[in-house]
């Protein structure tokens, strides 16, 4: 399951805020409620058009994605220092 897989991006739906497939849950609630020290299994009973597979791999997506944003940023700030 990649990405695209996941979320749908259309004008439409929440102002074009991505949201899980076509169920127009958008995917920054996930988030918020990690942050707030929900677990997953609280978030799915709030969200219940939400599958738990995709709130985890969503999760597993973006960890993914801050973990290649940081490394090109270190990289970036090692290059200035140098």
């Amino acid at each position: 399951m990649v990405l695209y897989d996941l979320i749908t991006i259309d004008p439409k739906i929440a102002d074009g805020s991505p949201v899980f497939g076509n169920n127009h849950v958008p995917i920054q609630s996930l988030f918020y409620h990690i942050a707030a020290g929900n677990s997953i299994d609280q978030y799915l009973k709030e969200f219940p058009g939400v599958k738990k597979e995709e709130a985890v791999k969503l999760l597993e997506i973006a960890g993914r994605e801050l973990n290649k944003i940081c490394l090109v940023s270190a990289r970036i700030l090692r290059k200035e220092d140098e």
